[in-house]
């Protein structure tokens, strides 16, 4: 099975430039992936992405007024079952059960992984049957460290996932934890 790259990103609020920050710091990609809140930069990243247009996928968040983005969307990623959402009409919170609603829908829907945005939060949650994911904000962070994260999604040479954060640097180069 062949590799794939894929950057995640949300909650970007109009920070176009975060947008391509997270871009050049991540590198070569096979597909975007934007959770949503990006206001009104849906064709500025798809002209931006380093991908093939077919694999830049964005979804409506609730400060997003583009009604052609879809709400949830479900998609396949290497034979994984992937939802796309932004979470809000699933009433995720940065805290504990704060996902409970969205897991089910999404077990309920046979997903594999659910990405989210809206909480700000990154989340990397392999505990249970769907794994969740959420990048956190490039722009508005509000995880303790309050650093502006997106994140990495690689499926290997086996066809198995591995997730990691990267965060906006100002500075020459990237970090990965």
């Amino acid at each position: 099975m062949a590799k794939m790259k894929i950057l995640i990103m949300s909650d970007s609020h109009g920070a176009d430039l975060n947008m391509q920050k997270a871009i050049n710091q991540f590198g070569e990609m096979d597909m975007l992936i934007h959770l949503g809140d990006i206001e009104g930069g849906a064709d500025y990243l798809r002209a931006i992405a380093p991908c093939d247009p077919d694999n830049v996928y964005i979804v409506r968040g609730n400060c997003d007024y583009d009604y052609s983005l879809p709400g949830d969307q479900i998609i396949d990623i290497c034979g994984f079952k992937v939802l796309l959402t932004h979470g809000h009409h699933h009433y995720v919170a940065p805290y504990e059960g704060g996902c409970d609603q969205l897991r089910q829908f999404a077990e309920d829907n046979e997903c594999d992984i659910a990405m989210f945005g809206h909480i700000h939060v990154p989340v990397i949650d392999t505990t249970s049957k769907c794994t969740l994911l959420n990048p956190g904000s490039i722009s508005r962070p509000r995880q303790s460290d309050r650093k502006k994260t997106f994140m990495r999604m690689e499926i290997d040479d086996k066809g198995l996932p591995h997730y990691s954060l990267g965060e906006i640097n100002d500075r020459i180069g990237s970090f990965f934890k």
